[in-house]
């Protein structure tokens, strides 16, 4: 009933159903993002947790179609054979992944603010702004080759150092020494988690604030950059035992389902069925937490400081 039209004689009433405090609240860009210490990483995934837990059905069927769409150009090569060049779907995978991701992206912040997952979102969002994805998506592939390229350097003066001869021939000797394996395993960590840090905030910067290509993956760069400690916080304490912790899973399975596979041919194809759900389940809450925390790391580094209810 209208306000205006409640008769002020009628007994007070209330709602039923209790209101539900949306995760993300509304805030203004900050374009080179704020720096948070070391220990925001965690707090960032244990708000990634929540989110995912609002709807966790809908995460692994958005997921599910996320992952079996960019596959798709591959089923070309099963198709056409050796008529298609490897090149074609690769290209062609690279860009639905660049739709897609920002897809999610907006699926975040829906879930978020509504506590709705819209699944269509997945597919209709990035469609509207694709141009400006792919701009991105340019730019950025530029950067990461950069910073491949700056890599190979490094492995190769490194190795002049310790082995004048040797790493001219092969520069991957630089591996073979417990001080090089260390070294270039921390310099290959801390730029791939820099590197999937611009990229998910590039999306985000592009999709929901529409930013030019050029200036998001600026302000990208500059926000994964100051906050690579807690992105790396985030990594080793909560990312990588929720991956070793799947792998344990799934390889103290395998041995029940080989043995179930070794019963009869029908149970073989069980076992495989089996095993393809084990890792849909094991992979898609790591999967979802990646790209959760991501997004509320982003709201974290580029909006206000009340973006976040806790």
């Amino acid at each position: 009933m209208k306000e205006h039209l409640r008769n002020p004689y009628l007994p007070p009433t209330a709602s039923l159903q209790d209101e539900i405090e949306p995760l993300f609240v509304q805030g203004t860009l900050i374009p080179r993002g704020n720096a948070w210490p070391a220990w925001r990483g965690v707090r960032w995934c244990i708000t990634a947790w929540r989110l995912f837990a609002v709807q966790p059905g809908g995460w692994l069927l958005m997921l599910l179609m996320y992952v079996g769409v960019s596959v798709l150009p591959w089923l070309l090569v099963l198709f056409l054979q050796d008529a298609l060049p490897m090149v074609v779907p690769l290209f062609m995978q690279i860009v639905l992944l660049l739709l897609l991701t920002g897809g999610v992206v907006l699926a975040s912040e829906n879930l978020g603010r509504y506590g709705t997952l819209d699944l269509r979102l997945l597919f209709s969002g990035p469609w509207r702004c694709r141009g400006k994805q792919l701009g991105f998506g340019v730019r950025y592939a530029g950067r990461v080759l950069l910073l491949l390229f700056g890599f190979a350097v490094f492995m190769l003066l490194f190795g002049r150092f310790f082995f004048p001869r040797a790493a001219l021939v092969d520069p991957s000797v630089v591996l073979t020494t417990p001080l090089g394996l260390l070294l270039c395993l921390a310099l290959f960590t801390a730029g791939a988690v820099y590197s999937c840090q611009a990229f998910l905030f590039g999306q985000a910067l592009v999709m929901l604030h529409g930013l030019s290509p050029g200036d998001a993956l600026f302000c990208a760069r500059s926000g994964s950059w100051r906050n690579i400690k807690p992105g790396l916080t985030a990594v080793f304490l909560v990312i990588a035992p929720a991956i070793f912790l799947g792998t344990l899973i799934f390889y103290e399975a395998s041995d029940l389902l080989a043995y179930l596979a070794s019963m009869s041919p029908l149970l073989a194809g069980v076992a495989k069925l089996l095993s393809a759900c084990l890792v849909a389940l094991i992979s898609i809450p790591i999967l979802a937490l990646v790209f959760t925390s991501a997004h509320v790391a982003y709201r974290e580094i580029f909006l206000e400081a009340e973006k976040v209810r806790n």
